[in-house]
């Protein structure tokens, strides 16, 4: 018993736990709730002079509940809300003006949602090493942000080349990327946008290996963990009351 209780002590050591270990399922269930919310307001946001502003907006909660539910560090934080602000005053200049030149402001505001994110989520569910709802979530909030940060890179590609990326089109914009990343990520492959080029198709397939290794992989192992992990955190909790 002197163990378990021992075993359970540690486990909540100040030094060992993260903020992220104090963080409620329902936060990384918001943040799950904020990507699909993301992934559909860039994918059918209608066109219009505040449309920029809408998706900095959008963006920034999403990322401010990504730093929150995975305890990210205070400089990471600091960082990011100083991005977002800068990315807002833009997109209200935009939409006043009228003018259509904030793609930096909201590529790069998606390149902390799609990189700098997951890193800190990624961190957050590691120091926990616990396996229960809480990582389940994240995993998942893992597999959405991947989609994302395809789409970007995909995004990225085109400009830097300023070669059309796909076949069927000669100009994709953000909605045509996004949906060809997840398409593709789940292995539907309706076809009617391919990539067109070597370098384009080789990574459209690495998306869709690490689409399905990853479901079968991460998700499938951390869900049939959770149920020995629930009852095995279960049993020790309830020995330790017993003992005291």
């Amino acid at each position: 018993m002197a163990e378990i209780k021992k075993h359970l002590s540690n486990a909540r050591a100040a030094g060992r736990v993260s903020l992220a270990d104090h963080a409620p399922a329902y936060r990384y269930g918001a943040l799950l709730f904020m990507l699909i919310a993301t992934f559909f307001f860039i994918g059918s946001a209608p066109q219009g002079r505040w449309q920029p502003l809408a998706i900095v907006l959008v963006e920034s909660a999403t990322l401010l509940v990504a730093l929150l539910a995975s305890g990210a560090r205070r400089l990471i934080v600091i960082v990011s809300l100083v991005f977002i602000g800068v990315s807002t005053l833009a997109g209200l200049s935009a939409g006043i003006s009228g003018s259509g030149h904030l793609a930096t402001a909201t590529s790069g505001l998606l390149v902390l949602l799609v990189i700098v994110a997951p890193v800190t989520v990624v961190r957050g569910l590691v120091a926990r090493r616990t396996i229960d709802l809480k990582t389940v979530l994240g995993a998942l909030c893992l597999y959405v942000m991947a989609g994302l940060f395809f789409g970007t890179f995909f995004s990225a590609i085109q400009a830097i080349s300023h070669h059309q990326f796909f076949v069927q089109i000669n100009h994709g914009n953000p909605s045509d990327f996004l949906y060809f990343s997840f398409i593709t990520m789940t292995t539907v492959g309706y076809g009617d946008l391919t990539a067109a080029r070597g370098f384009s198709r080789t990574l459209a397939s690495f998306e869709a290996t690490f689409g399905q290794l990853y479901l079968v992989t991460v998700v499938a192992l951390l869900v049939s963990n959770l149920g020995p992990a629930f009852r095995r955190n279960r049993d020790l909790q309830a020995s330790a009351q017993a003992d005291e």
